[in-house]
């Protein structure tokens, strides 16, 4: 493994360096695993030569995921469709990037819409791009909520060529290229 240098950008889970070489105090954004250190967070390396230090500088430090709040506003991607509930990998919180690969947080049926949904699948499509409102926190998950005017879905693909639907209506959508039509919980600005 090849020690990366002072300013490269660096994901989760790369390799940094190792652990007889440098000293690190902030186990939220290195971790070490067989005497080897790896990003926990993205972001640029930083390393003090006098001190032989490390760490990682995120571009913006509020934007990890432990600064989600309550009454925030995220935007994820659909990604797992279940009975009751649709989980949505968490990219956005208040307009600004996360830098973490597992934020995610899920719908329940009866927080998507003040309207009676029956199925999940009436609201949103696996790849959809939703926008949510942070309700609770459990564990390292969020409950969301889309019942507002300006929640839901945002942008959607058509689920047979992958085109990007158009809005049809309040609720509706369709595939301007296959002629797919879907129902979906949109947002009041969906594109």
């Amino acid at each position: 493994m090849t020690e990366v240098k002072h300013g490269k950008f660096v994901m989760i889970g790369d390799f940094i360096g190792g652990a007889e070489e440098y000293a690190y105090e902030d186990t939220l954004r290195i971790h070490e695993k067989n005497g080897n250190l790896y990003a926990s967070i993205a972001g640029f390396v930083t390393i003090n030569p006098l001190k032989r230090t490390i760490n990682i500088e995120n571009p913006d430090p509020s934007l990890t995921e432990r600064d989600i709040k309550v009454g925030d506003i995220v935007i994820g991607q659909a990604e797992f469709m279940r009975k009751f509930t649709v989980g949505l990998k968490i990219y956005l919180a208040n307009d600004r990037n996360i830098y973490n690969d597992s934020v995610y947080g899920n719908i329940h049926i009866s927080k998507i819409s003040n309207s009676y949904i029956e199925k999940v699948e009436e609201a949103f499509k696996k790849t959809d791009i939703i926008r949510a409102k942070v309700i609770q926190k459990f564990g390292t998950e969020y409950e969301l909520t889309t019942d507002g005017p300006n929640l839901g879905v945002v942008t959607s693909s058509c689920t047979i060529c992958g085109t990007q639907m158009e809005k049809k209506g309040q609720k509706n959508v369709e595939c301007p290229f296959c002629g797919n039509k879907g129902l979906r919980k949109l947002a009041n600005d969906f594109f």
